[in-house]
């Protein structure tokens, strides 16, 4: 349905505000003196949108390298594995053996953020050797199964209280890679053939706990670490620390084979929704869009910091691979809705390119310390005040 709006109510109606948790007026935008008229299209009267599409987004750089925040665990369908490389290896620990290494220590410092069933709360964990060499760029596709040593050089059973100070989690190392560590070290005068070490999950898991990691331009952050005693030649005990310089996770999930909107962080798991402007007549000026999505708590899955309430969503010029915006959606007080009040310049660029479409990239705002799961109702869900729902707001003139 097509709603007429003289310029007088339209005055009017701009007179009165609404609240910021409230969707915005169609009539609340200032227009121009030669507009003939104002019109309303909404998914109630037209079809906006013809589909949509889950997939694990492809980047160009691990948004999980020396974030902050590293993953290991799984629960349910999810899992999470993280790579380490220590960066400050000795070049004059050649000569030690196995008899000369006292004590050597993996150390993880626990952060609060928890994912999963934490009533359980258990976290289990093997720790083998990485055999190939992995870059910033590095991505659950390139980091295949031949990447990991069979050997166990450590491994963690139990459980991590939920807390927001935690002492740092213990184990065992094995004494044998440090010794092809400080070698290699010394033979090729830098760290490059070192690849590191994988903390992979087991089945016991019934958790994803995130621990903490360096950021780029902060030295003070705690990161992982192995402390090494040994005894020096004249039998004196010493200590050095390896410190974790490149730290990356790396979340799998299948794909959800459903006509629901979902999202996840860590992954990332998005979703595109594909709009349909070909409705709009010849010729018009947006002046306002929305769109509001409902989702479903019962299906969604969040960590310990309950559900976050800003979730963005971004568009590009297909015909370009131009990034055209973002704009953000908020959550509405008291409600399972989300609310994308500023969509206008997304409806515009579809309006106006070739076939007068658009998609729109669903995720979440804070895809790097959440791995939170977000469900909402499709645009075929059999109950309609479920559905995703556009409104446009567009003005004709003379």
């Amino acid at each position: 349905m097509k709603v007429i709006t003289s310029l007088s109510a339209l005055f009017c109606t701009c007179l009165m505000i609404v609240g910021c948790n409230d969707r915005f007026s169609p009539v609340g935008s200032d227009f121009l003196s030669d507009t003939v008229g104002v019109f309303t299209v909404s998914t109630d009267s037209a079809a906006l949108f013809t589909s949509t599409k889950s997939y694990h987004r492809k980047i160009s750089s691990n948004t999980l390298f020396n974030n902050g925040v590293v993953y290991i665990g799984k629960s349910g369908d999810l899992e999470a594995f993280t790579l380490l490389r220590m960066i400050n290896i000795p070049d004059t620990l050649s000569q030690l053996n196995a008899a000369d290494i006292v004590s050597a220590t993996l150390k993880l410092e626990p952060i609060r953020y928890t994912f999963g069933d934490s009533a359980a709360n258990m976290l289990q964990f093997s720790v083998v050797k990485v055999t190939k060499l992995w870059r910033p760029t590095a991505t659950l596709d390139t980091i295949t199964q031949d990447y990991f040593d069979s050997k166990q050089l450590a491994s963690f059973s139990g459980t991590i209280p939920l807390q927001d100070s935690v002492a740092a989690i213990t184990m065992d190392f094995d004494k044998d890679i440090l010794l092809d560590w400080f070698k290699l070290r010394k033979l090729a005068g830098n760290d490059s053939a070192i690849y590191g070490i994988a903390l992979r999950p087991q089945s016991g898991s019934t958790v994803i706990r995130s621990f903490s990691t360096g950021v780029v331009g902060n030295t003070q952050r705690k990161t992982s670490t192995i402390e090494v005693i040994y005894r020096r030649a004249n039998a004196v005990l010493d200590t050095v620390i390896l410190r974790s310089g490149y730290d990356a996770s790396f979340l799998s999930s299948p794909i959800p084979q459903t006509d629901d909107i979902v999202i996840q962080g860590g992954l990332p798991l998005v979703t595109e929704l594909v709009c349909d402007f070909s409705s709009l007549p010849p010729n018009v000026a947006i002046q306002k869009a929305d769109l509001v999505l409902t989702f479903d708590p019962s299906r969604s899955l969040f960590g310990n910091k309950g559900t976050d309430s800003i979730l963005t969503a971004t568009y590009i010029d297909s015909t370009r691979n131009n990034l055209l915006g973002t704009t953000f959606g908020i959550r509405t007080k008291g409600t399972n809705t989300f609310s994308y009040p500023l969509v206008s310049g997304f409806v515009e660029a579809g309006y106006r390119g070739k076939n007068k479409r658009g998609t729109l990239l669903l995720q979440v705002y804070d895809r790097i310390a959440r791995t939170d799961r977000y469900v909402f109702y499709g645009i075929n869900h059999p109950d309609k005040t479920k559905r995703p729902k556009m409104t446009i707001i567009y003005s004709t003139r003379p």
